[in-house]
């Protein structure tokens, strides 16, 4: 069950809330009960304050992120980790197309994010577009690989190294063998004239 008013779900217990309307930012994603903040416009506020360095007033050393380590961090009790998870639960089972769309929201985010760490290591072009991009584009991907056409399989983006421009979904194995070919285009013909010439001999 999903509490759709603060007073709700403070009176049930639960850490979270969700009126089905949309953030002055645009998330339509629960609420928490303890200030009526966005779920989402605080974890970008916490991505926002990992980045930035501050001078701790009690101790004066600079660190990044929440609090400095002088100040240890309140650990919740067991009892509001098992509310939370409960709260949860419940929201996903009611919501399952707004869970749906916040996963694929952020996996698009953590993908762009990864793409832009490993373009910069292997020095090859990231996938040039946008997170919101992203997201409408894996939804109108098939789930099966466009290879080999296996389904029920871990798929990836396989996008052109030079461009970055997205081609399609794959599995592990055929995102590899395409990285192969790509980096050496004279394997494949070698590859079919050794299987043509070995399957002669007995």
């Amino acid at each position: 069950m999903s509490y759709k008013t603060k007073s709700e779900a403070r009176a049930a217990g639960s850490l979270i809330y969700f009126t089905g309307k949309a953030c002055p930012k645009g998330h339509c994603v629960p609420r928490y009960v303890s200030t009526g903040a966005c779920s989402e416009c605080v974890s970008e506020a916490r991505r926002s304050r990992d980045i930035k360095s501050k001078r701790c007033p009690k101790c004066s050393s600079t660190y990044t992120g929440r609090r400095c380590s002088c100040r240890p961090k309140r650990k919740r009790t067991e009892v509001e980790k098992a509310t939370h998870r409960t709260a949860m639960k419940k929201w996903r089972e009611d919501n399952p197309e707004k869970y749906k769309a916040y996963r694929l929201s952020r996996r698009a985010e953590n993908i762009i994010s990864l793409s832009k760490r490993y373009a910069k290591e292997a020095n090859i072009a990231p996938i040039s577009v946008t997170a919101s991009e992203l997201r409408e584009w894996l939804s109108a991907q098939p789930q099966k690989c466009m290879i080999c056409r296996r389904e029920n399989i871990e798929l990836v983006i396989d996008h052109d190294h030079h461009t970055g421009t997205l081609r399609g979904m794959l599995c592990r194995f055929c995102n590899r063998l395409v990285g192969i070919i790509e980096k050496h285009d004279k394997l494949l013909s070698a590859a079919k004239d050794y299987l043509q010439a070995t399957a002669k001999i007995i």
